[in-house]
C-alpha cells in the first residue's frame, strides 16, 4: 500500500517531464568514481536519520493520541497509523 501511495506523485511526474536535450553527448563518469560521489552519501545520512527520528516523534504522538482520547489499550496502533503516514508523506515529498 506505502508503494502506491509513494511511487505515484513520482511517476505522473516522469511522464510530464521533458527530455533533455544532448543527454546522450555527455561523457560518462569514470570507472574510478564511486556511486556516492559528488556528497551522495552525506546526504542519504542526513535523509535517513532525519526520517527515522521524525518516524519515533511521531510514533510517541500518536501513542499519547490514544491515552488521550482514553483508549491506552490502542495505543500501539495510533502510534503505527501515525507513523504510516508520515513515512508515506515524507516518500511523497523526498520525490518531489
Amino acid at each position: 500500500m506505502n508503494n502506491l501511495i509513494v511511487e505515484t506523485v513520482p511517476g505522473i511526474a516522469l511522464g510530464l517531464q521533458d527530455s533533455e536535450q544532448n543527454l546522450m553527448n555527455r561523457r560518462p563518469r569514470s570507472k574510478f568514481e564511486s556511486v556516492f560521489a559528488e556528497g551522495l552519501i552525506k546526504k542519504i545520512m542526513l535523509l535517513g536519520t532525519g526520517i527515522g527520528l521524525l518516524s519515533i516523534v511521531t510514533f510517541i504522538l500518536g501513542a499519547y493520541t490514544a491515552i488521550a482520547l482514553n483508549t491506552p489499550g490502542l495505543r500501539f496502533y495510533y502510534g503505527s497509523s501515525a507513523t504510516f503516514i508520515m513515512l508515506s508523506l515524507c516518500g511523497v515529498v523526498k520525490c518531489i
